[in-house]
């Protein structure tokens, strides 16, 4: 916004008349008379009638602007968050960041001293740069701290530099800069060999064990700032070339061979002035006998002697070898032949789509549905990368390419037909390998998952009234059953009472009660199962919230252990998403669980989430997990109907998701569930989102 003093008002300027972003971080008018804007999404520029915005696209080396500086030249300097420090000169942008000098690409601030260098202020202290290479300084140099504040900077009268960080100001003598220094200064301190220690040094030639460790002692005195000492060393017999320790004090040797070595050390101070002389000790490292000239001589004799017995036993030994591996060979030759017959002959008749994949990853045949579920015809699919036609979000190519060959079943791919579009594909894989065990051919069976679950919900209905017909019925039957018997009951008790009260009388009103409280229940039953079966509006819910109250729930009863969740996670779903996720941790604490580790996981190019609890308990039998999801199924003398975890399949097959339910190998029970994202738009771009929760996480982190 700006005023206008000829009309007297205020004018708005944002991203509905022109500018790039509605996140302004400085406005600038520069020598000419220019107005720039900096903002989250680019700058902006106006200059009389003249206005435009600059990104990217070009030049810049990030959209988001902290600072805008002008030197003495006029040249215009640009901070941005994550590109480093952009000069525009000659209407084009020059980038300084970290490939040509800066410690950071973070830029805070931009100022110019009485000695007109550029200084920068990053997320790694300041950096003044004078025209051809760049220096530091930082918290080992005196800076309150390494971070620096955005736009925190002033170069007072008397030419001082002032810095704002996170930790204060500091005032910076620029007209110090560069500080000069003596030459350093470098001395041997110790020489250690195992449980020995070698000092004060006279000239004297120092024999050292064999297969013993020996560490070196030095120092460099540099009287500067001694956290910015920079150490090279050379061992003479053993280094090939001198070795950059860096600030290390030390360096340790192994396996030394028998004989004299020589060691050289050199430093360089904090401003790169090196030592004018290295220092330098000799030490020699003992023969044990066994490498006496006299002792390898017998060995060398024997070794002869071992030589001709193990020649003339390995050459009988190679000859069976490649007798066995002849046959080995032409019996893998003959199974390769065999499966290639079978493929040919069965791959037009399987109703799953057949890929065969050699070793190069290349496709070198397809059945009739391949063709049909990736939409390429036969030549142009012969030739083409496994990669082009299936891949995973979630892993790399050579990731699913060893998860392929290890006959893994149930793989979930995303398939790529030729036009471009994408669908879940379920994977069945299967390797031909020689005798040596390399592999020849991956054998793929392919099916479209969604194709298949829409199919599936086209039945779900008659299956929902078919259940609820049977339940009926079945409900009916039990009704009339408990009719009769309170009839039968009021009736013997109604003769009982005309005639006197009696023990009898009682017991029979008791029964009566009895089988009107279980009617009610079974009515109860009833209603909550057609509850369920109703088709009902999904809601929006934040996964991350529901998790986090769940917890919050059951933290007297069992433990949740739930992953770190910076941001929201919108689903669409249910509204009873909630009781089901009740009755799941209820199933796992009757099954003797104490701790139910949860895990999510976002697919962001599916538009789905899969949460995954892991419980601890006595796990699940293989004929109770095809029955799991039945309604009014328990194995348990307990008082509920047996309606939980069919009440949670409901909530979420409904919404298209699905839910599964396995052992664990270390024991106990995981539930999976795949649910639907509320907003697939939000996550559609991959990277914005990963940027978005390391964003969140350095905020939690503060």
């Amino acid at each position: 916004m700006h005023y206008r003093a000829r009309h007297d008002e205020f004018v708005e300027l944002n991203t509905n008349n022109g500018l790039p972003g509605d996140g302004v971080h400085q406005v600038y008018q520069d020598g000419h008379g220019r107005l720039w804007i900096a903002t989250s999404r680019g700058l902006y520029m106006e200059n009389g009638a003249q206005r435009d915005t600059l990104s990217v696209r070009d030049g810049l080396p990030d959209s988001t602007i902290y600072t805008i500086f002008e030197d003495h030249r006029g040249v215009l300097w640009f901070g941005t968050r994550s590109g480093g420090a952009a000069r525009l000169v000659d209407d084009r942008f020059e980038v300084f960041n970290t490939d040509n000098g800066l410690p950071n690409n973070v830029v805070y601030f931009i100022a110019e001293d009485a000695q007109q260098r550029m200084w920068f202020g990053t997320n790694e202290g300041v950096a003044y740069y004078d025209g051809t290479e760049f220096f530091y300084l930082n918290a080992s140099d005196g800076l309150l701290d390494d971070e620096c504040n955005t736009r925190a900077v002033l170069r007072d009268a008397e030419g001082y530099l002032w810095v704002g960080t996170i930790g204060g100001a500091s005032r910076i003598a620029t007209a110090l800069l560069p500080a000069t220094s003596p030459p350093p200064r470098v001395k041997i301190m110790a020489l250690e060999a195992g449980d020995r220690e070698f000092r004060y040094f006279q000239g004297e030639r120092l024999l050292v064990p064999y297969k013993t460790t020996v560490t070196f002692k030095f120092a460099t005195l540099s009287h500067l700032n001694e956290d910015k000492v920079h150490n090279r060393v050379f061992l003479e017999g053993f280094d090939e070339d001198w070795i950059s320790l860096g600030q290390e004090r030390h360096i340790r040797y192994t396996n030394l061979s028998p004989k004299s070595y020589t060691f050289h050390v050199r430093g360089e101070n904090a401003l790169g002035l090196p030592s004018t002389h290295a220092a330098s000790l000799s030490f020699e490292v003992a023969s044990p006998f066994y490498l006496k000239s006299w002792f390898l001589s017998m060995c060398a004799l024997g070794a002869l002697g071992l030589v001709w017995g193990g020649h003339r036993w390995r050459v009988r030994n190679v000859k069976a070898r490649a007798e066995k591996l002849e046959k080995a060979v032409a019996a893998k030759t003959e199974e390769l032949q065999h499966t290639l017959t079978f493929l040919e002959t069965i791959k037009d008749f399987l109703p799953l789509g057949l890929l065969v994949v050699d070793a190069k990853e290349n496709i070198v045949d397809a059945n009739r549905v391949a063709l049909e579920l990736f939409e390429y015809d036969l030549k142009a699919l012969h030739g083409q990368q496994l990669f082009n036609l299936l891949n995973s979000p979630l892993s790399s190519r050579e990731t699913m390419w060893r998860t392929l060959t290890q006959k893994k079943t149930g793989f979930e791919l995303v398939g790529l037909t030729q036009a471009g579009k994408h669908f879940i594909c379920e994977v069945h894989s299967d390797c031909v390998t020689d005798a040596e065990g390399n592999l020849k051919l991956l054998i793929l069976t392919c099916e479209n998952i969604e194709a298949q679950k829409q199919l599936e919900l086209k039945i779900v209905d008659s299956e929902k009234q078919l259940a609820l017909v049977n339940l009926v019925v079945g409900m009916g039957e039990v009704l009339n059953q408990k009719l009769v018997g309170i009839h039968t009951h009021l009736h013997e008790l109604q003769e009982q009472v005309a005639q006197s009260a009696s023990p009898d009388s009682i017991k029979n009103l008791q029964s009566a009660q009895q089988s009107v409280q279980e009617m009610d229940k079974v009515l109860r039953q009833l209603l909550e199962f057609t509850a369920y079966l109703a088709k009902t509006p999904s809601i929006s819910v934040d996964l991350r919230q529901e998790l986090l109250a769940l917890a919050e729930r059951w933290q007297k009863k069992i433990a949740v252990a739930l992953p770190l969740l910076p941001e929201a996670i919108p689903l669409r779903i249910l509204p009873k998403l909630r009781d089901g996720l009740d009755e799941a941790l209820q199933n796992s604490l009757e099954a003797g669980a104490d701790t139910v580790k949860v895990e999510v996981e976002v697919m962001l190019n599916l538009a789905r989430v899969r949460v995954l609890f892991s419980d601890n308990g006595e796990g699940i039998s293989n004929e109770i997990r095809n029955k799991a999801f039945l309604p009014f199924f328990k194995t348990r003398g307990t008082p509920h109907a047996g309606l939980g975890l069919w009440k949670l399949y409901q909530v979420v097959k409904q919404c298209g998701g699905t839910v599964e339910i396995d052992n664990l190998p270390t024991g106990g029970t995981q539930l999976r569930l795949t649910m639907p994202l509320d907003s697939p738009k939000y996550y559609a771009n991959a990277s914005t989102q990963a940027e978005a929760v390391r964003h969140a996480m350095m905020r939690a982190n503060r």
